[in-house]
């Protein structure tokens, strides 16, 4: 159990937000268990940053878990080889936030999404991004991935859609820019650049989206 503070659990126990021994700072509180030690609260949180689909044990000093997720960014569509137009770019993975209350080694389990293939027929739409989840005793949060591109246009909605930046719980995630013409999104969540178009049957297809991405910051209070 992280060291908080109360009465009783019943009222409602609450994280010890600071601790001093006169004006120095305590960084860390642990206690002896067996031959080792256990940590029950630490003043700086630790954050991790996911890459692939994987499970985190919430540390013995963690009673908050802020987590951001992005989905995967969807793929761009094929270019016209008949009409020298470019597909269109796909959309950006969606951003989900939350702040969840923990408990010591409990399992938090990650699925990252991939992002949306490019289209591969003649002006065919991008697949959809993956979804990007969280999932933990009776818990699941959704980040969905972005739509395909779909249809033709110019060099201009060519572009995919960037997954720019996103805010919450004081923590900060930066996305993927969207691919240029012919180039894949940037990881994580941007959108795949459509495929070139051009005559007499020549085109190009269209490329994938930035696979999705999860940020997680482990805090005593």
């Amino acid at each position: 159990m992280p060291l908080q503070i109360g009465d009783d659990s019943t009222q409602g126990w609450r994280a010890v937000k600071d601790l001093r021994v006169g004006d120095l700072e305590v960084h860390a509180v642990v206690i002896p268990e067996g031959n080792s030690w256990v940590e029950l609260w630490r003043r700086v949180p630790f954050d991790v940053e996911m890459t692939s689909s994987q499970t985190l044990i919430v540390p013995t000093w963690a009673l908050y878990a802020n987590i951001i997720l992005i989905g995967g960014g969807g793929g761009g569509a094929g270019g016209s080889g008949a009409l020298n137009a470019p597909g269109r770019g796909g959309s950006a993975g969606s951003w989900q936030g939350t702040i969840r209350k923990v408990q010591p080694g409990e399992g938090l389990v990650f699925t990252i999404g991939a992002g949306g293939a490019g289209g591969s027929t003649e002006t065919g739409s991008g697949g959809t991004g993956g979804t990007t989840s969280v999932t933990s005793s009776g818990y699941k949060m959704n980040a969905y991935g972005g739509d395909g591109g779909v249809g033709t246009g110019s060099t201009s909605t060519a572009k995919g859609e960037d997954a720019s930046k996103f805010d919450y719980g004081g923590m900060q995630a930066t996305g993927g820019d969207g691919g240029t013409m012919g180039n894949a999104g940037q990881v994580p969540g941007g959108g795949g650049g459509g495929g070139a178009g051009g005559l007499f049957g020549r085109w190009s297809p269209g490329k994938p989206g930035g696979r999705g991405g999860a940020w997680v910051r482990f805090r005593s209070a």
